[in-house]
């Protein structure tokens, strides 16, 4: 007999968790107003903006970046479209105070240049959310009132592989598809820089083939830098990428 009620798996975002997994009727995801709108372990809230939910990390935690965690999600506006990417930000480093508000200024900077990119081999974003969480459930008495806020930012989801994934099935590219893929991300970046946008990241793992059309995206503007041409000096850049990829000039502080 085929339930009329099926189970849905939403996962708790809150990195302190220990159960995140959170076991719900599907109907209650559409329900007005939500019912379980919160982790039954933590009590860390489940929905963003009222309407992106996560099912699952997409990046095991040994595997994942520096600043982030990432996350495929759920659209409860749009139940039929494709799913989401929800990124997160929380450093796997603690930084210092100044080193985090540079952080933070930096995913708001890829929250907004993404939201002005309008090309089809860039992932759309579709929502920036600041949410602000009750403590930990599970927490000592001394830290129950201390509130925690969290950043996440919503994309497209893009099904595939990165280029490091092929490269590391293939073993190497052939002078044909190397030329396939400089061709295509050359247009890529040839639309941002018009934008006045340099994405200072550019490498295989930031670069998706869609498994159905084989086209390239390219991804994860979090190092992304908006030229301004005033004719004054600005600030210089903050010390961003990954070595081997970057130039000498970008790892070690100066303008780009």
């Amino acid at each position: 007999m085929v339930s009329t009620n099926p189970l849905v798996e939403v996962y708790c975002t809150r990195p302190s968790c220990q159960d995140p997994i959170n076991t719900i009727p599907e109907k209650y995801l559409y329900t007005k107003p939500i019912k379980q709108r919160f982790c039954a372990n933590c009590g860390m809230p489940l929905f963003l903006e009222g309407c992106f939910v996560t099912l699952r990390p997409l990046v095991p935690e040994s595997e994942r970046g520096g600043f982030g965690r990432t996350f495929l999600g759920r659209d409860l506006k749009f139940p039929d479209l494709p799913l989401r990417v929800i990124k997160q930000l929380h450093p796997r480093v603690s930084p210092s105070e100044s080193q985090l508000a540079d952080i933070e200024r930096l995913f708001r900077s890829e929250a907004s240049v993404l939201g002005k990119l309008t090309h089809s081999q860039i992932p759309r974003a579709w929502a920036f959310a600041q949410l602000e969480a009750p403590a930990d459930l599970q927490e000592s008495t001394a830290q129950m009132y201390q509130k925690q806020t969290f950043f996440y930012l919503v994309q497209d989801f893009i099904a595939g592989q990165n280029l490091a994934q092929e490269l590391k099935q293939k073993e190497q590219f052939s002078e044909a598809q190397i030329v396939e893929i400089m061709m295509q991300m050359l247009d890529v970046l040839n639309y941002v820089h018009a934008q006045g946008v340099i994405h200072r990241d550019i490498k295989p793992s930031n670069i998706m083939r869609v498994s159905k059309s084989n086209s390239l995206h390219l991804i994860d503007f979090g190092a992304v830098k908006q030229v301004v041409v005033t004719g004054v000096p600005t600030a210089q850049s903050v010390v961003i990428g990954t070595p081997d990829f970057a130039p000498p000039e970008q790892m070690t502080g100066k303008p780009v």
